[in-house]
Order: structure tokens, then sequence, then C-alpha cells
């Protein structure tokens, strides 16, 4: 197998494979979107393409050349050279952050193995204390990595690969993380913050990725300063590859990490998953994030969200005072999301608690269900529409937001509501959309028997 290179647009660069199908793209942002596995699976020569990857914008599988946090920026596009007779490809990158005290250079090499036949990254990052003062941090996230239809969030769910992350342990545990998008289980100690749920502890040769699918990417720390450790978000389910440190970094001082990011097959995989112990959630989590289910189809909102399993969901969470669930009631009896408002101006009940959801491209959504309103306020289901965009520099576009009619007094009766379609072409890749339950004015309002419908155009 031989490699080559070539410049495309927006600034981007392939990585080609000697039958021209592009097996990576690496962008002036500093992240690479890695496309094919293994030679001979079916690929396509990319000429260009509509928009850098980013979290919401992933063809094959992310991960970066740049630190993560704290946040670095790259000083120049990236250098890609090919080495080895063509057999290797040597991306090198060098980041610095905003204060310029921090010094990052990366260097990640793709090539065959030869253990199993399919590619492989190898990476080696170095960061430097360039300041005159030691650094103190308790973690930090050296990369992020993200395979594609991994975190599209609950309207994507029928399109979603993997289900779960599985971290092995300081002392040889594996550990299953199900996914599910209300529970972030961040691994890595951040000062001053809960602990979800508890931390690992870890050591060099330790691993963690993705599973649930017939070939899975995992990142192996063959090298570290520090502590490995990991986290896993709750929107897109990003992998965060981090270590935790107990001595400041003095000045000139180096932190070093060489690792791989490499694809296990269903033999290699189905051992681990079967010696993984699933992660405990605690009665905390439980009181501060069980809530009323949003899903696709009939909701039924006497159903939670499943904190310790797989589960698409996203969710209403109540906070006792002004938004509240009940588990039964209702027009039919299948549960009640309600809100009260004393004052004048809008109360927002966002549809999830990592904000918005993605919307899948060619796809139209329909919404519809019933509410009571009490007082002089107002209630309404609002989407709000946006795109992020690289250029001219990083933004969010937000689009015209769509309403359904706003319902007044009721007299004690259940009336149906409805939100017009929502629709997205195919190119419309990575439209966020937040969901919101709005009341306007004081009173109080409720919804039930929700029905979520998302069509393929």
């Amino acid at each position: 197998m031989t490699f080559s290179t070539r410049l495309i647009n927006l600034g981007c660069s392939t990585i080609d494979d000697a039958n021209g199908k592009t097996v990576a793209i690496v962008t002036p942002q500093g992240w690479v979107d890695w496309l094919l596995r293994e030679p001979g699976q079916p690929g396509e020569h990319l000429a260009s393409i509509d928009k850098e990857t980013h979290l919401g914008n992933v063809r094959g599988m992310k991960f970066n050349l740049h630190v993560q946090n704290p946040q670095t920026h790259l000083n120049r596009s990236a250098d890609i050279q090919i080495a080895g007779q063509g057999q290797t490809v040597r991306v090198s990158a060098q980041s610095t952050s905003a204060n310029g005290a921090i010094r990052a250079d990366y260097c990640a090499e793709l090539s065959v193995s030869p253990a199993t036949g399919r590619y492989e990254w190898s990476l080696v990052s170095r960061l430097e204390n360039a300041s005159a003062a030691p650094l103190a941090f308790a973690w930090m996230e050296y990369n992020n990595i993200l395979p594609a239809d991994t975190g599209g969030r609950f309207l994507c769910a029928r399109r979603k690969k993997f289900d779960r992350c599985l971290i092995e342990d300081a002392n040889h545990v594996i550990w299953e993380f199900p996914h599910q998008h209300v529970l972030d289980y961040w691994l890595i100690g951040r000062p001053g913050q809960k602990k979800i749920p508890n931390l690992l502890p870890g050591a060099v040769g330790n691993w963690g990725g993705f599973f649930g699918e017939a070939f899975n990417p995992i990142v192996s720390v063959d090298a570290c300063d520090g502590e490995p450790c990991w986290g896993i978000c709750d929107a897109y389910y990003d992998f965060h590859c981090c270590t935790r440190f107990t001595a400041p970094l003095q000045p000139g001082g180096v932190w070093n990490w060489r690792y791989r990011i490499h694809w296990l097959d269903a033999a290699q995989s189905k051992p681990l998953q079967d010696r993984a112990r699933r992660i405990q959630v605690s009665e905390v989590d439980w009181q501060a994030r069980s809530g009323a289910r949003l899903g696709l189809g009939f909701n039924d909102f006497r159903k939670s969200v499943q904190l310790d399993g797989v589960d698409e969901g996203s969710a209403f969470i109540p906070d006792g005072r002004e938004r509240f669930w009940e588990k039964s009631g209702g027009p039919d009896d299948n549960g009640v999301v309600r809100m009260v408002s004393q004052q004048a101006g809008e109360l927002i009940w966002k549809a999830a608690v990592i904000g918005p959801t993605q919307m899948p491209p060619a796809s139209c959504l329909r919404i519809r269900g019933k509410m009571r309103v009490e007082g002089a306020a107002r209630l309404f289901l609002r989407l709000r529409p946006h795109i992020f965009e690289w250029q001219p520099q990083p933004h969010v576009d937000w689009l015209p937001v769509v309403c359904s009619e706003p319902v007044s007094d009721t007299a004690g009766r259940w009336v149906e509501f409805q939100v017009p379609e929502y629709a997205r072409t195919a190119l419309e890749r990575d439209t966020e959309l937040g969901i919101e339950l709005v009341l306007d004015g004081p009173g109080t309002g409720s919804v039930s028997g929700l029905d979520v419908m998302l069509e393929d155009r």
C-alpha cells in the first residue's frame, strides 16, 4: 500500500490510497476526518468537500492535531509528508494557546498495521510550558475522537452507530458506559465539580473506545506523562482522551503522550465486551437527571430516560419550582409536563439538558400533541434551527424559528396543537434544532400526548 496527498478546496488536504480513494481529510483548523478503515474498503475520490469537519459534520472518524483543553490553535496548516517509500503518511502540526503560555506539537503517522492489515494512526503529542511561571493543570485533554453516526442525538437515533464506550482501568478492569443523552461520564476529576459517576484509576497501557458494531475504534495509550483518564460527553458521545496531573508544569517543562487510534474486529471486540462491567449510576444522578422522555413516535410521559442503559431519548428534566413532571394524568392518562410562572415574559423548558439535537439531512419533522392553559399565559412549542459555520470565522448561523400557534386559557379542556412541518435538504447535514416548550406570561401550561414524527424526504 502506497499513499499520496492532494490539496482540495477550503484549504484542506486529502490522503489517498494507491487507487485514488480518499483515506482521510486534514483541515486547516487542525482536524483529521479518517474515512476508510482498511485497504480494499469501498470509498471515493473526493475532489472537494462542502464543509470542513466539526462535531456535527463528520464523514468517517474525527480526531484533532491540537490540544482540546486548554485550547490551542494551529500556527499554520499542518505539514503532510510521505515517508517509508510511500507506505507512511506523516502529518505534523504546531499550535499555541491564545496567551502564548502553551506550545503543542503533534505528529500523526498513518500506515497499515502488519498485524491486522487495517489502517492505524500512531500519534506523538508534546506540550511545553512557554511561560515564565508554573502551569497548574489538574487534568488536560490531549485529543478527542468521534466516529460518524455516533452522536447525532435522538432525531438521528435510527442512523446511529455504536451504543457504548468501554474503558480499561489501571487494574485491567473493563467498564461499560452505555450511551444516553442525559448523563455525561466525566471520569477525569474536574476541580470543584461532581465526579460522575466516579473516578477510574488509569495507567500506561490502558485503552478506551467505542463498541457495539462489527468493527470498533479504540485509543491505546502507549506512554504518557501523568495518569491516563477519559470522559464521555452526553451530547455527541465524543471521547475525551485526558490525563490527570498532581504537580505543575514548570517553565520550559514538557509533557508527552504516545498513543494509537485503531480498529478492533468482532473477534477482538467480543471478549472485551463479555468481560465488561456496567458502570453504576448513583441515586443522586437518578434524582437530578431523571425526567420525562422525549422520543420518536407517540410519547408516553410516564417513561423516564434510562440513565443506566442505552437511551436515545431527549428529556424534559423537572426542577420542582417551575417545571414539573407528572407520571399520570393527561387526556389519556399517559403523563404530563407542566410549567408554572408567576410573572410576565417567557419561561422556557428545553426538551434536552444537553441543548439542541441534530436533525438528519433530507428529512422533515412534525410535532403535535395536546395542551391545557390556565391564567393569563400563552403556551407554544418552538423550534430554533441553526447551523455551525467555519468561515469567515467560527460562528453559528441562526435560521428562522418555527412555532406552533400559541394556546391561551382553555377553560380546563385539553386542546390539540401542532408545529408547522420543518424540512431539511440533503445538503444540510449538520443542522442543530433546539426544541423548546414556552410559557409566555403568568399562568400554568401543560402538555401531554406529544407525537414526534420524523420522515425521510
